[in-house]
């Protein structure tokens, strides 16, 4: 049998997490909102695009994607991202204000917030912005003049700096000018914003819908479908109030050591386990009328390296910190782990969800479908415990995923959205538990003789690499969600969308005409205070909204995200189609679609299948 380096997934996590945000950004937002400004005349900057994905296409390579190179080829990996990074969010940055400055809104005030859902479907929620504000007591208006509640999470006064580098090109406008401007992180509700679509709302200077976050003296989050009880000993029973089920023993973070090589994570034949819930934490909980925040702070003590480990010396400070998010309404629970990792070599850090729910096989979404694994393969286990000699590699059920990974019965599930490393693992003596990496270290390309890998090295065992031991601040972020029913009715796969697609925001005043946007002259408004290009029922999961690569339409490809049923879906557009085809990969017609007020009915489609339609304005 071939080596198949299983544990691949995590070598050097930070640039995986790097793939899998900027993979997450371009497909479910730079291009989704570069084909709405399609549609509203705009160029899209076809040759840009393609630059970002040859650099995508570059670190894809089969090595560099693997992570199992010197550190050099790795420092050309996170330079290709960084380039990505900077080239979309600016194309995105573009593409937004020239939407959101174009819309006329009879309602607006000095400062208007514009936000872009992404989406084939209508959103709601609280959502996370960045904004620049003159007070900290305002109003937020809807479209339509409601109020919207929001929170101060971070209120920095930018006053200098935003001031001082103002630009006017109209001297005889009478602009607004603050006195004082504040860089804000305010949490805040949104209610149905369109689908591939946007809706402005206004900042009323003369209005206060703030809700202040409150610190508590019970350790508990609560919302409408959940309820979260902190242990003392910082892990997290969760009580999913739809099915009268309480999840204990949420969230532990299990550190071990690692062995392994760049190409294989292996434990140390004499390892030492250690979890968060045998250190004290430190526990703060705050809460407002539409978000509740836990932060709970641990000072891991752990083995500076390998041999520390293997006489079970724990001498080294790993301090780490959870931040845990509830929203108003949300069934999706969010987490943010940042870890001071400067002084620990060649280990693992792992988070566990106990499910409750013994299990054989685990529910993971791959390209285009759901994939079921068994969560131990047992025969072949049981021919390597027998002739270890014949096997180039321990057959591991560390597994991989897109966006989700799942443990069901048919009336309830825990599933993971990672947000950084997609690896996973299902563990416990009844199988009945997710182990979701966060990330692993190491110091060599390769190494011989593994625990998990027997014989010849799989990497040169002489190439150093010291920098995949990571020795900086991490900070990784995932989701998890609590449903009822199985994998299907509980929409796993659309959920796990959502979780990977928040609303963009662009905010416009005319005295963030700065070093903060740059300036422009006066547009016209000929766009709606609210539109939407289209939208779907929702019965398929959205893969990608995009321009097709050489004919002038645009690209929407759904699949099925089910196990098992038989799924079909209805397009329904709020413009005029005057093409509609069937297409392959290659976006090559393979067929007609019939279309009836410009609605497209879609084919129905088998478990782990996609259709690809293009359509012409």
């Amino acid at each position: 049998l071939m080596r198949i380096h299983k544990s691949i997934f995590s070598s050097r996590s930070d640039l995986k997490q790097l793939n899998t945000e900027t993979q997450n950004y371009l497909i479910n937002t730079m291009e989704p909102l570069l084909s709405l400004g399609m549609a509203y005349g705009l160029k899209y900057p076809v040759e840009t695009v393609r630059e970002i994905w040859r650099l995508m296409f570059e670190n894809a390579a089969h090595d560099s994607i693997g992570a199992c190179v010197s550190d050099t080829t790795n420092e050309d990996v996170y330079m290709r991202y960084k380039q990505v990074r900077d080239i979309a969010s600016n194309l995105v940055e573009l593409t937004l204000r020239e939407i959101a400055t174009r819309i006329g809104n009879p309602q607006s005030k000095e400062i208007s917030l514009t936000f872009f859902n992404p989406l084939s479907t209508v959103q709601n929620g609280v959502v996370e912005v960045e904004c620049y504000v003159p007070q900290k007591e305002f109003g937020i208006l809807d479209e339509q003049g409601n109020e919207i509640a929001y929170t101060i999470l971070e209120f920095v006064d930018q006053t200098e700096y935003v001031l001082n580098q103002g630009n006017i090109l109209d001297l005889s406008k009478d602009i607004f000018i603050p006195n004082k401007v504040y860089k804000a992180k305010i949490a805040l509700q949104l209610n149905d914003v369109p689908s591939v679509g946007y809706v402005q709302y206004t900042i009323d200077l003369h209005r206060n819908t703030l809700t202040e976050l409150i610190e508590q003296k019970r350790e508990i989050l609560e919302n409408e479908a959940l309820q979260i009880t902190i242990n003392d000993n910082g892990s997290l029973d969760i009580l999913d109030k739809k099915t009268a089920t309480t999840y204990r023993n949420q969230t532990i973070l299990e550190e071990n050591g690692d062995d392994g090589h760049s190409f294989n994570y292996s434990p140390p034949r004499n390892d030492l386990k250690i979890q968060s819930i045998e250190f004290k934490p430190v526990i703060k909980v705050v809460n407002s009328a539409i978000l509740e925040v836990a932060t709970i702070t641990y000072e891991m003590i752990v083995p500076k390296d390998l041999e520390e480990r293997a006489e079970g010396i724990q001498s080294t400070r790993l301090p780490v910190t959870i931040v845990v998010k509830l929203a108003k309404g949300q069934s999706t629970i969010d987490f943010e782990v940042a870890i001071d990792n400067r002084w620990v070599d060649s280990h693992r850090l792992c988070a566990l969800f106990d499910a409750g729910i013994a299990s054989k096989v685990s529910t993971a979404d791959q390209q285009f479908g759901l994939i079921q694994r068994p969560v131990v393969r047992r025969s072949e286990m049981d021919l390597w415990q027998s002739d270890q000699e014949k096997w180039n590699e321990k057959p591991l059920s560390i597994e991989t995923c897109q966006s989700f990974v799942t443990l069901n019965d048919a009336q309830k599930g825990i599933a993971i959205f990672p947000k950084g490393v997609r690896e996973y693992e299902i563990v416990g003596e009844k199988y009945d538990t997710i182990r979701l990496t966060l990330f692993r270290t190491y110091g060599y390309m390769g190494k011989e003789n593994l625990v998990y890998r027997p014989g010849r090295a799989s990497g040169e065992s002489v190439v150093k690499t010291p920098n995949s031991q990571c020795h900086k601040q991490l900070k990784f972020s995932f989701s998890a969600y609590y449903y009822q029913g199985n994998v299907n009715s509980g929409e796993v796969a659309n959920s796990a969308k959502i979780a990977n697609t928040r609303p963009l925001v662009y905010e416009y005043a005319d005295f963030l005409n700065s070093r903060l946007i740059f300036t422009q002259s006066e547009v016209q408004k000929d766009l709606f205070v609210s539109d939407s290009l289209f939208k779907t029922n929702g019965h398929l999961t959205l893969s990608v909204i995009k321009k097709a690569e050489e004919r002038p339409g645009m690209i929407v490809r759904l699949y099925n995200g089910h196990v098992d049923d038989e799924l079909d879906d209805t397009i329904m557009f709020e413009k005029t189609i005057t093409k509609a085809k069937l297409v392959d990969l290659k976006e090559e017609t393979i067929g007609a679609l019939e279309v009836y007020s410009n609605t497209i009915k879609v084919p129905t489609q088998k478990h782990a299948k996609f259709v690809t339609v293009y359509v012409e304005f």
